[in-house]
């Protein structure tokens, strides 16, 4: 790509900051964790994250023939949808979102366990935390909450 730019010419990127700087993304896992620690993914992961490190980046684009290379950090608000029913019909899509809920397996199977009648688990009083999990993944109809 290098050689393929005009003379002086430039390559733009925006890429996102570490996961802990993504403040929107935290509550996130905080509430799919669901108790459970879970890890930071490596830096050099295929994660949105794999550009976050400025040092990481240079070496990545001077190894590809780029040179010159500034970073500016950018903070803006982030918008998943005009309603609270679209951002959350989005976020249900975002992999980290499928692929927490799918470590939630333990938890439904748990739960499946105590199923009563009409193929429904019966929850007396689930804390907020749980309802809100449930929620997100798509798992409240399976449910009947007392």
């Amino acid at each position: 790509m290098a050689r393929s730019l005009a003379p002086r010419g430039r390559l733009a990127l925006l890429a996102w900051r570490e996961l802990p700087r993504n403040e929107w993304l935290v509550e996130i896992r905080a509430a799919l964790a669901h108790g459970r620690d879970l890890p930071l993914p490596p830096p050099d992961a295929r994660t949105p994250f794999s550009l976050a490190d400025p040092d990481r980046v240079r070496a990545l684009l001077n190894g590809s023939g780029y040179d010159d290379i500034d970073f500016e950090a950018v903070d803006e608000p982030i918008e998943f949808g005009a309603t609270v029913e679209d951002a959350f019909g989005f976020m249900r899509t975002l992999g980290i979102v499928r692929g927490l809920a799918h470590d939630l397996n333990q938890l439904v199977k748990a739960l499946q366990r105590q199923r009563e009648c009409g193929g429904h688990v019966v929850l007396h009083a689930p804390s907020d935390q749980t309802l809100r999990v449930l929620d997100l993944v798509g798992l409240t109809k399976r449910f009947t909450i007392t």
